[in-house]
């Protein structure tokens, strides 16, 4: 009979120490359970908030990338509206020289020409007045002969 009741009581003590370890097993497993439940919680959390991180980062360099293309694209054309705007003041000189050298020919050839015509009326003065000095010449030499012949 001792032997009987050492093996219920023996029985007894595995089967509670038996349930003590499936409570404490189940225990565990729900408390592993809660523990990998809250950190898959906090890694979607922490996920989440990394990728919105990542694709406003995302947005910004896609924003710098165009305003760099937008200010490259402005200096550019500043570049072809200043070169233009060079080549047509270079041109607007250009053509001012050309028109005061012409011009200024122009001038010159008026002026040639002008003084040619007073050295030409000159002359024909000159000769006009010589011959007419040189005629007032031979009519008083015409006289004074006439006047001496007459004398003798």
């Amino acid at each position: 009979r001792h032997n009987s009741a050492l093996d219920f009581t023996l029985q007894a003590e595995v089967k509670r120490r038996t349930d003590s370890d499936r409570q404490l097993q189940t225990h565990f497993d729900s408390e592993i359970k809660s523990l990998q439940d809250k950190l898959n919680a906090s890694y979607a959390e922490l996920s989440g908030a990394f990728k919105t991180s990542l694709e406003g980062l995302a947005r910004t360099v896609q924003d710098l990338h165009a305003i760099i293309k937008e200010e490259r694209e402005q200096r550019r054309a500043d570049i072809e509206h200043l070169a233009s705007s060079l080549v047509n003041k270079v041109n607007e000189c250009v053509g001012a020289i050309d028109e005061e050298r012409v011009a200024r020919v122009e001038m010159e050839t008026k002026t040639v020409r002008q003084v040619g015509q007073d050295l030409l009326r000159l002359q024909e003065r000159l000769e006009a007045e010589k011959s007419t000095r040189d005629g007032d010449v031979n009519q008083l030499r015409a006289e004074i002969h006439e006047v001496l012949g007459n004398r003798n």
